[in-house]
């Protein structure tokens, strides 16, 4: 069997059997066209495995075809654009397979303003490859310890950005990465953006994470609270708040607590350590009732100026957008 037959098996979606007939040859003999074709059938073969569920097979493909591209010839970048799509589909089926690191070795260079385009999926519109690419790069660092990989990954959601100014998910995803970093008034910076004429409850949670304003990380909570749907996500607020509130508000902190117990017990859950110890310390004290603690909410969000206005104080100073 020849090179040519091998292509001809190609053509006619015997993938199996052309990758099978491609590799003995391609161990003897690296000439032009059998690596090659030893590349596409490797392709062909890696997306089979993906599609059959098989990340590892697929893996061990793209990471051999990779160490094979050296030797490709590839002046119009088709061939490595091919393996980007391997890994951006491995890493959708795979989610212990690092896109990041993969992106190293790819070049991030290699991004073009192709990759960013709008496209669209039976008829509704979905992300570019490159925002996925910088999704998926940022759920891989957003709770890693090595700030080596979280620095790395920046550029990806940068470059993303460059591209969708405007993409919420993206910027809540800086400001986060910043964070992490210590760059905290940058990221403030972000989410007061996103805060202003944003809805969504974890907005504005994760800004009271970085607030250290008592009056203004109270607000914030409270707003969270009161834009968060689910009732089982509002438990990790309504524990902050409680804190916040154990020793000033007693009875309204005892009402976020009693909130938590009673969705616990209806999901037959145990309360864990932090609910039991603030009920211990709240254990005499009766709980505000929801009128009461719907005003305490009004009042606390009423006194933050960040909605309502260009001119507001985070973190004690004052920021303009």
């Amino acid at each position: 069997m020849t090179v040519k037959d091998e292509f001809e098996l190609r053509k006619e979606g015997r993938v199996e059997e052309a990758y099978n007939a491609i590799m003995p040859m391609y161990k003897e003999h690296h000439g032009h066209y059998t690596t090659l074709c030893m590349f596409w059938c490797g392709c062909d073969m890696a997306k089979l495995h993906i599609n059959r569920g098989n990340s590892n097979d697929a893996l061990r493909i793209l990471q051999s075809l990779a160490r094979l591209y050296p030797d490709l010839e590839d002046k119009d970048l088709n061939a490595k654009q091919t393996l980007l799509n391997i890994a951006v589909q491995l890493a959708k089926a795979d989610k212990s397979f690092s896109l990041l690191d993969f992106m190293q070795w790819w070049g991030i260079e290699n991004l073009k303003d192709v990759d960013f385009e709008a496209v669209q999926s039976n008829g509704h519109p979905v992300p570019s490859r490159g925002q996925r690419i910088a999704s998926r790069i940022f759920h891989e660092v957003k709770d890693c310890d090595e700030m080596e990989r979280v620095r790395i990954a920046m550029p990806y959601i940068d470059l993303a950005l460059l591209h969708t100014p405007h993409n919420r998910n993206l910027k809540r995803a800086k400001a986060l990465l910043l964070a992490k970093t210590g760059k905290k008034e940058q990221a403030v910076a972000i989410y007061c953006e996103l805060a202003r004429y944003g809805k969504e409850a974890y907005i504005f949670s994760e800004l009271a994470a970085l607030t250290d304003d008592k009056k203004e990380k109270l607000g914030l909570i409270c707003k969270a609270i009161t834009l968060q749907r689910s009732e089982a996500f509002r438990q990790k607020d309504r524990l902050r708040l409680a804190e916040l509130l154990q020793d000033v508000r007693p009875r309204m902190a005892r009402y976020e607590v009693d909130q938590c117990v009673r969705v616990r017990e209806a999901n037959n859950q145990h309360n864990n350590r932090h609910i039991n110890v603030l009920l211990r310390k709240l254990q005499n004290v009766a709980p505000a009732s929801a009128k009461e603690q719907q005003e305490f909410y009004r009042k606390a969000i009423d006194k933050l100026l960040l909605p309502l206005s260009k001119d507001y104080t985070i973190c004690g100073k004052k920021s303009y957008t």
